[in-house]
């Protein structure tokens, strides 16, 4: 089973896999389940995309970084202990909101395919927000996104806030300079419940794309499972 990325259509290839799993393609094949999200244009000056954000994460942006001291660093080859460090990181924050754990094999295997980026914000003592993102050389893509559970005060989810808009928007620059072309923030949810999250996203002046997801049976055996997995699925 392969996993193909941002592919521009799904049009099957000279494989051996039995089934592939098209993850933000552009176009819709059958039994597709369309996806959105928000895309940030890379190809722009750092001022240009600085003019997209809005007032409020602008302003939040530069008191983390003038104000709070917060420090970025970047894991571009990350290794296994630090793929270990961010799992532990991601997996508590998840627990205290709820969420499912990262999938570790998922981090593995990227990279093993030079395919994962790590980011992570920091003040002199804390640990603040690490971030996760697919790469393929035109498109970075969040995967996982996590602030630190422990710091819950008033003042504190503030200073995480912060910590966070910040990080994305080195991170967008980090891309921007590294000749990526399109930085993706992950989602843009249906859910009500996850309005606050959409409008998070949308302050950083993306546009937004919809996409889709699909399973693609290349043997007979694979069209059989695919079948499996959307009935399963619900799909």
């Amino acid at each position: 089973m392969r996993h193909i990325y941002f592919a521009p259509d799904t049009s099957v290839a000279a494989v051996r896999e039995d089934l592939q799993i098209y993850l933000q393609s552009k176009s819709a094949p059958k039994d597709a389940k369309s996806f959105m999200t928000s895309v940030i244009d890379l190809d722009k000056s750092e001022s240009d995309l600085n003019k997209n954000l809005s007032k409020t994460t602008l302003y939040e942006i530069n008191r983390g970084h003038k104000k709070d001291g917060l420090r970025i660093d970047f894991w571009e080859t990350p290794t296994h202990l630090e793929i270990k460090e961010f799992i532990g990181f991601f997996n508590a924050f998840a627990k205290f909101k709820g969420l499912a754990q990262a999938n570790a094999g998922k981090l593995v295997a990227l990279k093993d395919a030079r395919a994962l980026l790590i980011g992570k914000s920091s003040n002199e003592t804390t640990l603040l927000a690490m971030h996760a993102y697919i790469c393929d050389g035109h498109r970075a893509r969040l995967l996982y996104s996590a602030s630190n559970p422990s710091l819950r005060s008033s003042d504190q989810r503030n200073l995480l806030g912060r910590a966070n808009k910040l990080l994305h928007w080195k991170c967008i620059i980090h891309f921007q300079q590294a000749g990526f072309k399109e930085y993706d923030l992950g989602g843009i949810s249906a859910l009500p419940e996850l309005e606050s999250n959409n409008a998070f996203k949308r302050s950083f002046g993306g546009t937004e794309r919809t996409e889709f997801n699909s399973l693609v049976g290349i043997s007979n055996k694979g069209k059989f499972i695919a079948f499996l997995l959307r009935a399963f699925l619900g799909r």
